[in-house]
């Protein structure tokens, strides 16, 4: 397994290109769907640090067509621990199970205590709120495989 993200200095911003980016976010658009994650513009702008709808869908219609767009650090930032995310439900996720069921289903544990992953990430869609996520899934894999 790589890597454990234990803070934002764990990222290496500096091999993220324009392409990642325009990727990242289609990625995004794509997993927010009603049957996957089913995340709304407004939040994905809102786990994206507070982008206002009409940029978002700029940024969107841009990458589309084929355009690469550059984001700035928070948003690639964001956007990387958002694959972090489904990378690791994924990794949850029994065989017979598409990963995005882990990320709206309620889980009763001690971490997220009643909550889904999307109602957490909602809640605060602080920076240290998703490195908390992070490290609280990592142990659960961690856990698993021990």
């Amino acid at each position: 397994m790589k890597t454990r993200v234990r803070d934002l200095k764990d990222i290496d911003l500096h091999s993220i290109t324009p392409a990642h980016c325009s990727a990242s976010l289609l990625w995004l658009s794509n997993i927010s769907r009603k049957e996957k994650w089913g995340l709304s513009e407004a939040e994905q702008c809102e786990l994206l640090g507070g982008w206002s709808i009409e940029i978002y869908r700029q940024m969107i219609s841009l990458s589309l067509s084929g355009n690469l767009v550059a984001l700035d650090e928070d948003r690639i930032i964001r956007l990387s621990l958002l694959l972090k995310f489904h990378k690791l439900l994924d990794s949850l996720s029994p065989q017979t199970m598409d990963a995005s069921v882990l990320f709206n289903r309620v889980n009763s544990g001690y971490f997220l205590k009643g909550a889904s992953i999307r109602e957490y990430l909602l809640k605060d869609a602080s920076l240290e709120r998703f490195l908390a996520l992070i490290d609280y899934l990592e142990t659960a894999i961690a856990d698993r495989y021990s």
